[in-house]
């Protein structure tokens, strides 16, 4: 299986950044977002991240959808994986649910109502990206 890496950031992000934090796995996750947004989640190859100063690389399970309508891309992506972090600056979340295109703030606020009716999931915490020191982390080749 390839392996995506991580490549050059843009100065500044469109879209809508949510930590998850729950007990789930990623493909059971994935089934309840599909369900509660009717998605097509699919999975991907992982993301990896290569740690410099560890001399490690970290590998971290990817879903992607494409909803051609409002012209964004869904992505799911685990933030932790054998003690590493996607985005360690968020080390609360287990996911995080990330939205690439324009989402206005009324989108916004109904993804994180939808996103309330999945009992499992038992942390939910908007994120501004351009805040980020690891936004580097979130544009894929």
């Amino acid at each position: 299986m390839t392996k995506k890496r991580i490549s050059f950031f843009e100065e500044t992000f469109t879209g809508l950044l949510i930590a998850l934090a729950c007990q789930l796995k990623d493909y059971q996750l994935c089934w309840h977002l599909n369900k509660a947004f009717d998605f097509r989640l699919l999975k991907k190859d992982d993301l990896e991240i290569v740690h410099k100063r560890k001399s490690k690389t970290s590998f971290f399970s990817y879903y992607r959808y494409e909803n051609e309508i409002d012209k964004w891309i869904i992505h799911v992506i685990s933030n932790k994986h054998a003690g590493d972090f996607f985005t360690s600056e968020i080390k609360h979340a287990d996911y995080l649910f990330f939205i690439t295109g324009e989402v206005d703030s009324e989108q916004a606020k109904d993804f994180i109502l939808k996103l309330k009716t999945i009992p499992s999931i038992q942390l939910i915490s908007e994120i501004d990206l351009n805040k980020l020191k690891s936004k580097a982390n979130f544009i894929f080749d």
